[in-house]
């Protein structure tokens, strides 16, 4: 902008009606409602929308989808209710059921459906609010709000894609080396081995405690069994470790 020569003007709103005509979404003018709607593309392909203008009666323009949606209705049960005794806020066009104007979706393709509505190319994979408010407009079903959370939350590809909402990651920082032996140490578990026997105590064992000293690497592999608790551990550790140390380098407290 600044090979420009322009000047920055302020006018008022109430004088500034073309402007402020720009901004404004046609949905919230005062005393205007509009019906939800929907079109289906041919061939069974996603979702796309047109004007509010549009009547929701064409919702179901996709041959495929409505067959699939008729089809569900055979064994779900508020659609069967439905067909045989209408209920207040139900009604049934060319085999469809609607609830005040929004296409019923049967309990079994309910999550098909909404990862249908999440994943359209023209909308984004939006987040749960804005999924569900699409949704919401032009089709009904139970627990719909539960539901878009379960998809939108799992979704693999909203996932992958997530920005990071926290500081950077620091990088990996080496720990000091101690000053003398057995000041610290580190341990691990080898899990998950064949049965050994010891033919002292006839104790069988089923994994290894490895414990390296972070100065020197000298290395105890203490025979050990998976089920045993802390307590137990902290006996092994005491019984072999402690008492070994005075002999091998000293205590170092």
């Amino acid at each position: 902008m600044a090979n420009y020569n322009f000047r920055i003007s302020y006018v008022k709103g109430s004088e500034n009606a073309r402007a402020d005509a720009l901004s404004r979404k046609p949905e919230y003018q005062e005393n205007k409602t509009y019906e939800s709607y929907a079109i289906f593309k041919k061939d069974g392909e996603s979702l796309v929308y047109n004007a509010p203008q549009l009547a929701a009666t064409h919702l179901l323009e996709d041959n495929h989808l409505r067959k699939q949606i008729q089809s569900h209705y055979d064994k779900d049960a508020t659609a069967t209710r439905i067909r045989k005794t209408i209920e207040p806020g139900f009604t049934i066009e060319n085999d469809t059921i609607y609830f005040h104007g929004k296409v019923y979706i049967p309990s079994q393709m309910t999550k098909e459906f909404v990862t249908e509505q999440h994943g359209l190319p023209a909308h984004g994979h939006q987040g749960i609010a804005r999924t569900f408010a699409r949704i919401r407009e032009i089709s009904y079903f139970p627990r719909m709000r539960t539901i878009v959370e379960e998809v939108v939350g799992n979704c693999d590809t909203c996932i992958r894609n997530k920005s990071s909402r926290h500081a950077p990651y620091g990088q990996l920082q080496t720990p000091d080396m101690p000053s003398q032996p057995w000041k610290s140490i580190t341990w691990d578990f080898v899990v998950k081995l064949p049965l050994s026997k010891d033919p002292t105590t006839r104790i069988e064992y089923d994994a290894i405690l490895n414990i390296v000293d972070r100065l020197t690497k000298f290395a105890y592999m203490i025979p050990f069994k998976e089920t045993w608790d802390a307590e137990q551990l902290a006996y092994v550790f005491l019984r072999i470790i402690t008492s070994s140390l005075p002999r091998n380098s000293g205590l170092p407290y």
